[in-house]
């Protein structure tokens, strides 16, 4: 199932995504957080999650159509 949320912030040079709702995400790999380190604040995201995959979350950025693999911070 997909979840609609919306990019707060990006820090660590991609490596972390902060979602308005709080949550916070880790971004798999050098090459996603290169990706991610240019999205901008009040993006729309889509969530999907995975099974048996070490990152959990699929992250598409609904504005630039960019697709990156991650897993819920603790």
């Amino acid at each position: 199932m997909a979840q609609k949320v919306m990019l707060q912030d990006v820090e660590n040079d991609g490596e972390i995504l902060l979602l308005a709702d709080g949550r916070r995400l880790n971004v798999s790999n050098p090459s996603d957080a290169v990706m991610a380190s240019i999205w901008m604040p009040e993006a729309a995201l889509t969530i999907r999650k995975r099974k048996g995959a070490a990152f959990n979350v699929r992250v598409t950025n609904e504005e630039t159509g960019e697709t990156i693999a991650a897993v819920s911070a603790s």
